[in-house]
């Protein structure tokens, strides 16, 4: 159980106001060392944690299950999200759901691949996603059901598009398995992965 730490809140009281990643801040280095409870008000809810802040105390790692992060480099930037990520113009992400894993456990293990998760998240892409990566994604699948080289597509020009066709053939692998057509179109288009790689999950 958390014990109640009166020092602790008299310093974190005198630093509220100031910002926790400056160099000088008495913040960051007492959080680190006691790891507290931390809660995030937002407008959609509450979080509150109560796992230990990943470091010496963890090994090192992040604790299993529920914990938190601070990106000094993201909020410097002032960016409400990463660059990798395609949220539209004019808004901002305010939650992450992650639905199941067609390769993944909870815990991040390997696992057999499922289809049924699969095309679970396929359907929500359709409804919630990007029409135009989902469209691109489709027709490589239907190009490789069709024969069609490589050399029969315009590449997508732009950086999403290029990682939907990149995901499109890992999941194509995952789901259909490894052919020599399918090995001809990821020397053409995801030359920097290896054959095993599963950056990208097949529910993207």
């Amino acid at each position: 159980m958390q014990q109640r730490r009166p020092d602790l809140i008299a310093l974190l009281r005198a630093e509220a106001g100031k910002p926790v990643t400056d160099h000088d801040s008495r913040a960051m280095p007492a959080i680190l060392k006691t790891h507290p409870h931390r809660v995030a008000l937002t407008r959609i809810g509450r979080v509150e944690v109560f796992q230990k802040i990943g470091g010496p105390d963890t090994g090192g790692v992040s604790p299993v299950g529920p914990h938190t992060h601070v990106l000094p480099q993201l909020l410097r930037a002032r960016r409400s999200h990463s660059a990798n990520t395609p949220i539209p113009e004019g808004l901002v992400p305010v939650a992450g759901l992650h639905p199941e894993s067609p390769i993944m456990d909870s815990l991040g293990a390997d696992r057999d691949f499922d289809r049924a998760a699969f095309d679970a998240f396929q359907h929500m892409l359709v409804a919630w996603g990007d029409p135009a990566r989902h469209n691109l994604k489709a027709e490589i699948w239907y190009m490789l059901a069709a024969g069609d080289p490589p050399d029969r597509i315009d590449p997508p020009t732009d950086r999403f598009g290029r990682a939907a066709l990149r995901v499109a053939l890992r999941q194509a692998e995952r789901r259909d398995g490894a052919s020599d057509l399918l090995l001809r179109w990821r020397a053409a288009f995801d030359r920097e992965s290896n054959q095993s790689e599963d950056a990208d999950t097949p529910g993207h």
